[in-house]
């Protein structure tokens, strides 16, 4: 049964392979969670997950996140989510051409969601529409002028975003080998800025299950950073999830 997982790992890691060779930005993104039914429909669930940036050099985030879904109809799923988001902040010059050093940033992230589904056959089709509000704690970084001098710690000041995030996903159910291909767009849209698209996110991978506890996820993602370019990265996914 792992034979058809292993063969579209090597497919798609010797398909992307190139596409990250020649991407200005790589990283990995890591997870592992578990899932709990409750009763028939209601899950709740946890997640680690950890991701890298800078041509995977430096660590760019650290994520812990918890989930309560319910599904009273095929065709439907709500659920609400909160994430303690630790990002690293590489260092970068600023607009007054100072050099503001490398720092840790504390978020915290709640968010409400609605799922759209519709089965065909073996095809299904996905629409999810969430809201994310997250608070960013107040940080502090060491800063130098153009000149190397030494200033006073630069303070990055807490902020609060809101986004709406809409994902449209067709995924394809190869039953006899418990095998899921997919493919997946996401637009971020900015509440603070008159529904502007902030973020787009392609995502083709695919999922196994394994008697049933246990779910494997491989996938390639794109994030194109449309209000901030500094955003744009390729990554590399791999997930796991226990379920009982």
């Amino acid at each position: 049964m792992i034979k058809p997982l292993f063969r579209t790992c090597l497919l798609l890691m010797f398909t992307l392979l190139p596409v990250c060779a020649y991407a200005q930005d790589f990283g990995l993104d890591i997870a592992a969670g578990v899932k709990k039914k409750i009763i028939k429909g209601l899950n709740i669930g946890a997640e680690f997950s950890l991701r890298t940036q800078d041509m995977s050099s430096e660590m760019e985030r650290i994520d812990i996140g918890l989930d309560v879904s319910y599904k009273p109809i095929e065709y439907f799923k709500f659920g609400v989510g909160y994430d303690f988001i630790y990002k690293y902040v590489l260092k970068h010059e600023n607009d007054d051409l100072e050099v503001i050093d490398s720092y840790w940033s504390p978020r915290n992230r709640v968010n409400v969601y609605v799922t759209g589904i519709l089965p065909i056959g073996d095809f299904e089709l996905s629409l999810r529409e969430r809201y994310q509000f997250t608070h960013r704690s107040q940080s502090t970084a060491k800063r130098w002028n153009a000149l190397g001098v030494a200033l006073d710690n630069k303070t990055i000041k807490a902020k609060n975003s809101h986004d709406f995030r809409s994902r449209l996903q067709g995924e394809y159910k190869i039953k006899p080998i418990h095998l899921s291909p997919y493919i997946a767009l996401e637009l971020y849209n900015d509440l603070t800025d008159s529904f502007a698209v902030d973020k787009l996110k392609l995502t083709i991978g695919a999922g196994y299950t394994l008697k049933k506890m246990h779910g494997f996820d491989l996938f390639y993602r794109y994030v194109a950073g449309i209000a901030d370019p500094a955003d744009e990265c390729h990554f590399i996914g791999i997930g796991y999830e226990f379920k009982f």
